[in-house]
């Protein structure tokens, strides 16, 4: 082999690690938490209003999470809200009936 093929070959197999070691680091930083919100947001969707949501970094997919663990939070607040309102109207609706 000549001194040009031995060159061109070594930079060949340089770029070729360095894009799959940048594969490699986007698919973690980036595709893996988006994933995870995905599913969560599937099972938030279907009514699991416990599923575990990863924390986020500082980064956007971090801001998503956040995000979402925020809204989860809220949702599950407000559906408890709703279930004592539902409980107490009910226990009035009881003493009522059991009055008249």
């Amino acid at each position: 082999m000549t001194r040009l093929k031995r060159y061109n070959l070594a930079a060949m197999a340089a770029a070729l690690t360095l894009t799959l070691l940048l594969s490699a680091w986007i698919a973690v930083t980036i595709i893996n938490p988006l994933k995870e919100a995905a599913i969560a947001a599937r099972k938030i969707s279907a009514g699991n209003f416990n599923v575990d949501i990863p924390p986020g970094g500082d980064d956007e997919t971090g801001v998503l999470l956040k995000t979402m663990s925020a809204m989860q939070k809220n949702i599950r607040d407000r559906m408890g809200q709703e279930q004592n309102l539902r409980s107490l109207a009910q226990h009035r609706l009881a003493d009522s009936l059991d009055k008249s």
